[in-house]
């Protein structure tokens, strides 16, 4: 059996399924929530998703890498 979490609509049904409140589901659903703010539009594939915050951030992915970028309206 394949247990992969893939794209955002399975991450979101999980997440809707799960009726606690822990740091881990917060997490997934700020990442979610990334997910849906980035500029690439119709973007379901979580590692599309990685793929480009890597690319824009670099990797790791820390706040040092992240605060010289600036805001251009869409980077949110």
């Amino acid at each position: 059996m394949d247990n992969k979490i893939e794209t955002y609509p399975t991450l979101w049904s999980l997440i809707d399924l799960d009726r606690t409140d822990h740091k881990l589901k917060e997490i997934a659903v700020l990442f979610l929530n990334a997910m849906k703010d980035w500029p690439t539009q119709d973007q379901h594939k979580i590692a599309d998703f990685d793929k480009e915050l890597k690319e824009y951030f670099g990797s790791p992915l820390i706040i040092e890498k992240i605060h010289p970028k600036k805001f251009n309206g869409k980077n949110a």
